[in-house]
């Protein structure tokens, strides 16, 4: 963990030295190994109003310079467009957690197509000496450069959709014989598998944005304090 947590201030020191913009930003940040984090690095509002640049130790440990500066970038994309006081508004006045949980995998995914699409990153990045793949508008047949908000709407219009297929094959499914029936299961199982890969966690898995919230009495005061907690680092 200390071996991790000095390579990652030596790379962020290293952004500094050649007037590299992440590596101010990053410098300006808390950064928190978290060994339970589904991907390499994320960041995550604290309840104080700050963010922090979360790590887990175990994938950095065999993960190159050039990759890992990649998904520094990344995560530096995702606070310059305030992808987390912005999904803090979405989730806000959901009194549902089920649901709530349910928008943010829908948020990840199109603030990914965002930033990936902005960082003209490549389509995988080797991380822990395996390939882990990125999302771009073009896997879920979305339109290249909108803003987040217009992918999250089109993603959530598209789960809809499906939903209301799925339903129709279920009403039209009564009376099958046994064959039609196990194709059907067969076809609904497809389905499912599909309606995984659009909440699909991938390098920028960021489970940690909605946890930031829980325990709040206070979300939208939460989300403003975050918003210009951000918005300050990235003016200084």
């Amino acid at each position: 963990m200390d071996e991790a947590s000095e390579r990652l201030k030596k790379l962020i020191a290293k952004f500094v030295l050649r007037y590299n913009y992440w590596g101010y930003l990053f410098s300006r940040l808390k950064r928190k190994p978290c060994n339970d984090l589904s991907s390499i690095m994320g960041v995550a509002p604290e309840v104080d109003g700050t963010v922090s640049l979360l790590y887990n130790p175990l994938l950095i440990e065999d993960t190159d310079d050039e990759n890992l500066s990649k998904v520094i970038e990344h995560e530096g994309l995702h606070l310059l467009n305030h992808h987390v006081s912005r999904l803090m508004r979405i989730i806000v006045n959901e009194p549902n957690d089920n649901m709530k949980l349910y928008k943010s995998n829908i948020w990840n995914i199109a603030a990914d197509c965002t930033v990936n699409t902005q960082g003209k990153f490549p389509k995988f990045l080797m991380i822990n000496n395996e390939k882990w793949p990125l999302c771009f508008p073009e896997q879920y047949n979305l339109k290249p450069d909108q803003i987040t908000e217009k992918y999250y709407i089109d993603l959530l219009r598209q789960k809809e959709k499906e939903r209301k297929k799925n339903k129709n094959k279920k009403g039209n499914g009564k009376g099958k014989n046994k064959k039609q029936k196990n194709k059907q299961g067969k076809n609904s199982q497809e389905q499912s598998q599909g309606d995984e890969d659009l909440i699909k966690p991938n390098i920028g898995y960021h489970d940690k944005w909605i946890e930031g919230c829980k325990n709040v009495a206070d979300v939208s005061a939460l989300e403003k304090k975050i918003h210009n907690y951000v918005k300050r680092i990235i003016k200084d």
